[in-house]
């Protein structure tokens, strides 16, 4: 559930690197994404809410290929749902 816009399995079209969005709405908007990476966060919590105490999220993911970071007003969105 990391959102890597790069490898993402909802992204149709190609993607272009040199953005300046300045908010998740405005990320999606300019790649012509519908936010599918934070709607399956929300599935999910939903599913857990009345279990769940708190959630972790790791805003920088470091892998093999390098340090991978989230689109921009992501962890904004996705503290809204929480």
């Amino acid at each position: 559930m990391f959102p890597y816009c790069y490898r993402c399995n909802y992204r149709k079209n190609g993607i272009e690197f040199h953005l300046n969005a300045k908010n998740f709405k405005e990320h999606n908007i300019q790649l012509g994404c519908s936010g599918e990476c934070i709607k399956e966060v929300e599935t999910v919590l939903a599913k857990i809410i009345k279990k769940l105490l708190l959630t972790i999220i790791e805003p920088l993911n470091q892998d093999a290929s390098g340090m991978i970071v989230m689109p921009p007003g992501y962890l904004k969105e996705y503290s809204d749902i929480c």
